[in-house]
């Protein structure tokens, strides 16, 4: 999360928040602080590095407060691996998440979810938790362009985009869906703005093998999208 996080949050900013250390979770430490705050990314090989590193490495006499952020969502199996260490859980002071999906690139007109091991969480292992992720990340674009009460129009390509959107398409039905944490003004700056009407999702098993006459692969589509040439310069950037 490192490098995703250190382009949303300056250090400027930590240090107006009383941030005294930021580290990797590969890099082992013992701030001396009274407040340690965790944030993982919402995969169990984030945990695991997590309670390895740092978690089975606290002193027996330490009196600091742990809090453990997943981001973007603590899931049940996450929580339960945590209590299933009463080791580790009896340490932690909270558990929270936090809802953030999108994140910026080095060109700041595209935003990317990443989730690089989406595609081998869905053949290998099975898990459709991702594709709720990523329903859940397009609500949340849609609630910060148009409001709560309204939809963007989406379509779709491939089989995994269609559950997407339908998921998506329940979600905005729930009636006991949570709106967006965000400031009133700020949610009425994007409705104002409206920089997104309609959104297309295109999956990679639209044509996995040959694009034929038309770009129907994932990259393919992208790289037209995006006037993406040979050497993976992006056109008009």
């Amino acid at each position: 999360m490192t490098t995703q996080f250190d382009m949303i949050v300056t250090p400027k900013l930590l240090l107006e928040h009383n941030v005294a250390k930021n580290y990797k979770l590969e890099h082992v430490a013992q701030p001396d602080t009274r407040n340690v705050v965790y944030l993982v990314y919402s995969t169990h090989q984030s945990l695991a590095m997590l309670t390895r590193n740092w978690l089975h490495q606290l002193p027996d006499d330490d009196l600091r407060l742990h809090h453990v952020v997943f981001i973007p969502d603590a899931t049940f199996t996450l929580k339960q691996q945590l209590r299933e260490d009463q080791r580790v859980w009896n340490r932690l002071q909270s558990v929270h998440s936090l809802p953030l999906h999108w994140f910026p690139t080095e060109q700041p007109k595209l935003i990317t979810m990443e989730l690089p091991q989406l595609v081998a969480q869905l053949v290998l292992n099975g898990d459709w938790n991702f594709l709720f992720r990523c329903a859940t990340a397009v609500r949340q674009l849609e609630q910060l362009m148009t409001g709560s009460s309204s939809a963007l129009t989406v379509r779709c390509k491939g089989e995994w985009s269609a559950r997407i959107v339908d998921m998506c398409r329940k979600l905005r039905d729930d009636p006991n869906e949570k709106s967006l944490p965000l400031e009133t003004d700020l949610l009425s700056h994007f409705h104002k703005v409206r920089a997104v009407a309609e959104l297309v999702v295109v999956d990679r098993w639209v044509d996995p093998l040959s694009p034929l006459l038309q770009q129907f692969t994932f990259g393919g589509a992208c790289d037209e999208l995006l006037s993406i040439d040979s050497k993976g310069a992006i056109g008009g950037f």
